[in-house]
């Protein structure tokens, strides 16, 4: 006989009291079937006690606790994708080993949908969110699509803090003002004929440093650092690169498109800034002393079919040098690298390190990253019971040459 039991959790809670700051306090019903619940669940790969579980969402590593945090788009009513969706979250000390943790975002009128998006460290509180009681490495900021389920089905930008090492959000509301401008939503785009973009999703922010002209007339170069954040019209196969000072504020200045392999739509751009560690070889030594890799996530339309990620590598410049110019990523390394031929290796998400001075000049030794391990061919039909869906095992990433046959070798990522 099974058994069905109904039980109503509070599914965000925050203690923040400040002014005009919208306190997602939603409760709902959680369902699942008492019965046998490690039967086909992985060692390894992480899965949710119950529920459906897809895309990883703003993973970042905590310097100063040394945990892993793992966050991720999550239906605690069903083992099978609907709206209202939620981040759901989990904990690690080592990557293998995780604990999850109580649900972290969810939408403000509790029946959209908080889609992909990530995290980002803003230690130095450009974003004057945080106050000093708060630990640098712990000054927590979250960039979200909010999937509105109404007639219009229409998605923008979001953005959500955390004081508590994010276990819980705060989500200004749509009134809420910083520095003369309303904070939410952080970006939203428009049709040329007017209406908001239907497929605008998946935003990642990262940090950035370069050299470049104050303005056009200028001899010398100032140091650019700044937030950026990649973004996709998802059906137009267009990543825009949004810039900010401050980390709440963002304004559009260039774009990649139609670039890799299409598929159906572009969807969970990530950026990374490697270092090339094999220059000082001398048959290396033309190339350049770090490279940005882009990944796209493709569903459907993938090679094998369904869903897949791949890679392209490049570099960013501007216009004329000059900071107020469109902010061009050219992809340097003329192919397309697909990230992993297996049919579980989706919605590629980098983890967010508070780079150092040195990593943010010059880029990392090494990146990891973690995809959801499943595919929108067959996600929900996978027979596994109160839960399902699991991530793939994190994996480290470095740049690396690769000899693709006897007399042709080229850029890639180890893994």
């Amino acid at each position: 006989m099974k058994l069905l039991f109904l039980f109503l959790i509070p599914l965000i809670i925050t203690q923040y009291t400040g002014p005009n700051v919208n306190k997602i306090e939603t409760y709902g019903p959680v369902r699942f079937q008492y019965g046998n619940h490690t039967i086909n669940r992985p060692l390894f790969h992480f899965t949710p006690t119950y529920g459906w579980m897809n895309d990883p969402n703003g993973c970042f590593y905590d310097k100063t606790d040394n945990v892993w945090h793992l966050y991720f788009q999550y239906n605690p009513q069903a083992n099978v994708w609907g709206q209202p969706l939620y981040w759901g979250h989990a904990i690690s000390k080592d990557l293998n080993t995780w604990k999850e943790q109580p649900l972290a975002i969810g939408p403000p009128n509790g029946k959209h949908g908080v889609f992909s998006g990530s995290i980002f460290i803003d230690s130095e509180n450009l974003s004057g969110l945080f106050t000093t009681d708060v630990d640098s490495e712990q000054r927590i900021i979250a960039m979200w699509t909010y999937n509105y389920a109404d007639t219009s089905s229409h998605q923008n930008q979001w953005l959500s803090f955390s004081l508590d090492k994010g276990i819980t959000f705060i989500t200004p509301d749509t009134e809420t003002e910083y520095k003369g401008k309303v904070i939410n939503p952080v970006a939203t785009a428009y049709y040329p004929a007017g209406g908001e973009q239907l497929d605008f999703r998946d935003p990642q922010v990262i940090k950035y440093l370069s050299t470049a002209k104050p303005t056009a007339d200028s001899s010398d170069s100032v140091e650019d650092k700044r937030f950026i954040m990649t973004v996709t019209e998802s059906q137009q196969y267009v990543i825009y690169f949004y810039e900010s000072e401050n980390g709440v504020h963002f304004d559009r200045k260039g774009s990649y498109s139609f670039g890799g392999f299409l598929g159906h739509q572009y969807e969970c751009p990530n950026m990374c800034h490697l270092k090339n560690n094999e220059k000082t070889e001398e048959k290396y030594t033309e190339e350049a002393e770090s490279y940005w890799v882009l990944f796209v996530s493709i569903n459907p339309g993938a090679f094998l079919g369904g869903s897949s990620t791949w890679y392209v590598i490049g570099q960013f410049h501007r216009e004329n040098g000059v900071i107020t110019d469109d902010f061009v990523f050219e992809q340097t390394h003329k192919y397309l690298n697909i990230f992993d031929y297996g049919k579980d290796f989706y919605a590629m998400q980098l983890y967010f390190m508070n780079p150092t001075e040195d990593q943010l000049k010059d880029g990392y030794d090494t990146i990891t990253g973690i995809t959801w391990a499943s595919n929108w061919q067959y996600s929900g039909l996978v027979p596994t019971d109160p839960w399902r869906s699991s991530m793939t095992i994190p994996r480290e990433f470095s740049l690396s040459h690769f000899h693709l046959n006897g007399q042709v070798e080229f850029l890639t990522l180890k893994q």
